[in-house]
């Protein structure tokens, strides 16, 4: 594919984000319910009017009218041409090919001539939001955009697939700017990261326009009426990944849990309650302690015991090993970026707590796959809207996470023995 058909293929997204330039969503948005209010008044005042009289208020009514179906019907163009080749429910279910049309991609195609690729890249509102995710500075990124380079051409990128996503645009511009390359390299960022957090962004992308339909889930669960019945009524579960799952409280007994998972498991809900972006590590050479204690805490929510803040919030298990042996068969690194944020977004729209176990085995394991696990965990562990519970063996804690400050310093850490 040259750099001609990847601009062409995406020509429908242009068209939305050339209305959405010359007249903002907010604007539009304002005219239409002006035009449908003033309409709606004219309408009654021209019932003062003798039969069969064509008034003011009638003519105030038609031209209000005809102005309101005007910006309708941009707006269903509009729609229709933002969300062309976009899969209906991005972000709800677990997706192992790409998507038709990436949003976040035509963005940054919209404005990118064949003089220099990168330059326009990063001074886009998508390409500035890479650089946030990976933790370097406007003001670093504002010298390297500047700064005496050599400007990449379009016609120097490798682009040989036929579906063309931010991630793979990211990995042809990171094999053709020599220069961005040292540049990542000086930040410690290396192509992994770099590639791993354009899909993060593509994503996030997605998920703030998929949010914006009024059909979606959140805003019909909104609607206490018919929104929550209708789904409730469903009968399907609002987390429907196949690699997260209930945890299991069978043989809890009472007294055959052992004591010290008792103290753990309030250790473990009090650090919870502290602060909505808590997220707490369990540390203990027994696997087995470390999920009776969390099995505790799932029975205490299920019975509504717990703490104020934890309440008819359900506790699931992620299974990481199942999740990449998948991603090892559909995709690799491609398939864990763009799923893992897929499942963590549903999850953070759940309100649940997610549990990982051996937290250095998953790490190890993604990394081997070519990805870096924490570039998309780090945002999750600083969101209200997500914690996370992890648990670890001490030798691994001190390998692992106690050396890498950045991940270590977003958990509480528990010692279980």
């Amino acid at each position: 594919m040259n750099w001609k058909e990847l601009k062409k293929k995406h020509y429908p997204h242009f068209l939305s984000i050339s209305i959405d330039r010359l007249v903002s969503k907010k604007v539009r948005n304002f005219f239409r319910k002006i035009s449908a209010f003033a309409a709606l008044v004219s309408f009654v005042f021209s019932f003062g009017d003798p039969p069969l009289y064509f008034g003011k208020a009638d003519a105030l009514f038609f031209l209000f009218a005809d102005a309101y179906l005007v910006l309708f019907f941009i707006e269903v163009f509009y729609r229709s041409m933002s969300n062309q080749g976009i899969k209906a429910r991005v972000g709800e279910s677990l997706v192992g090919e790409s998507l038709q049309l990436d949003h976040a991609l035509s963005s940054v195609l919209y404005d990118t001539d064949e003089i220099d690729v990168s330059r326009v890249f990063f001074e886009t509102e998508v390409g500035k939001k890479i650089f946030k995710h990976l933790g370097i500075s406007d003001e670093k990124l504002g010298e390297f955009i500047y700064r005496n380079r050599v400007p990449i051409i379009a016609s120097s990128l490798e682009i040989d697939l036929e579906s063309v996503d931010l991630p793979k645009y990211a990995e042809a511009v990171y094999g053709a700017d020599k220069e961005l390359r040292n540049f990542l390299s000086e930040n410690s960022k290396t192509r992994e990261d770099f590639v791993s957090a354009s899909g993060v962004v593509s994503v996030f992308w997605e998920e703030e326009r998929r949010q914006e339909r009024f059909w979606s889930r959140e805003k019909l669960g909104a609607i206490p009426s018919i929104g929550s019945m209708f789904l409730l009524s469903s009968g399907k579960n609002f987390l429907k990944s196949k690699f997260v799952s209930k945890i299991s409280l069978t043989g809890m007994d009472g007294e055959a849990m052992a004591h010290n998972s008792l103290d753990g498991a309030s250790l473990l809900e009090e650090a919870l309650e502290k602060d909505a972006r808590a997220n707490v590590l369990l540390v203990s050479d027994d696997l087995t302690l470390a999920y009776d204690t969390l099995k505790k805490l799932a029975r205490k929510i299920e019975l509504g015991s717990s703490l104020p803040s934890l309440e008819h919030r359900p506790l699931r298990r992620f299974e990481w090993k199942d999740f990449l042996d998948h991603a090892e068969k559909s995709g690799g690194k491609d398939f864990i970026g763009k799923s893992l944020v897929s499942i963590l977004e549903e999850i953070s729209r759940n309100a649940v707590i997610l549990y990982i176990a051996d937290l250095p085995g998953f790490l190890s394991r993604a990394r081997d796959l070519g990805f870096n696990l924490p570039v998309s965990l780090l945002p999750y562990l600083s969101s209200e809207k997500l914690q996370i519970i992890a648990s670890t063996s001490f030798a691994d804690y001190k390998f692992f996470l106690e050396t890498n400050p950045t991940l270590n310093q977003k958990f509480a850490k528990i010692e279980l023995s």
